[in-house]
């Protein structure tokens, strides 16, 4: 089983704290400015990315990365919904029956605006499909708190189980029984 810290907001708060199997998957932009490529990077596997950015096209990209550097295991995502990079890898692994579960970072900024419809189609999709999904609207308190909240995240989603930490159930198995603070 492995944690994925998905995008730019995520990796930020992508610390060391004691879980093992975590990586870091984002998405950087071309630059003309110093003449470099857009590129996807899983930890230190990158990969040239010419399509464009856009879910299906991430989509393909991110499944060809995930199935050589994690193959046939399950993950549970972090990330901010909002980011294409994000959207496109928990669309991904539920193809692939990999996704354990996912805990959406609080978006910033105004683009979760703009993506309302993208929004509602993925958390359609995450219920659906029964993904127990949850919503960390404080990440910097959630990740920084001197309790073991992470490790008892994803040992509840790891085993089926409803974990006692301060997140916000959104959808998926076992919502009745959730307790946040």
């Amino acid at each position: 089983m492995n944690v994925l810290f998905v995008g730019q907001h995520a990796k930020i708060l992508n610390e060391e704290n004691g879980i093992a199997h975590r990586h870091s998957l984002t998405f950087e932009n071309a630059s003309i400015h110093d003449n470099s490529m857009a590129v996807l990077r899983l930890d230190a596997l990158q990969k040239i990315f010419l399509d464009a950015y856009e879910i299906p096209t991430l989509k393909l990209a991110i499944q060809s990365m995930l199935h050589e550097a994690l193959p046939n295991e399950g993950c549970i995502v972090f990330g901010d919904p909002s980011e294409l990079c994000v959207n496109a890898t928990l669309r991904a692994l539920m193809d692939a029956s990999a996704l354990i579960g996912c805990v959406f970072i609080y978006p910033v900024g105004m683009s979760a605006l703009d993506m309302r419809k993208e929004l509602s189609s993925l958390i359609l999709e995450l219920k659906r499909k029964e993904i127990p999904t949850y919503l960390a609207r404080n990440p910097v308190a959630f990740f920084e708190t001197f309790e073991p909240n992470l490790e008892a995240l994803v040992y509840g989603l790891e085993n089926r189980e409803i974990p006692n930490v301060d997140v916000e159930y959104l959808c998926g198995k076992g919502a009745h029984k959730i307790h946040s603070r």
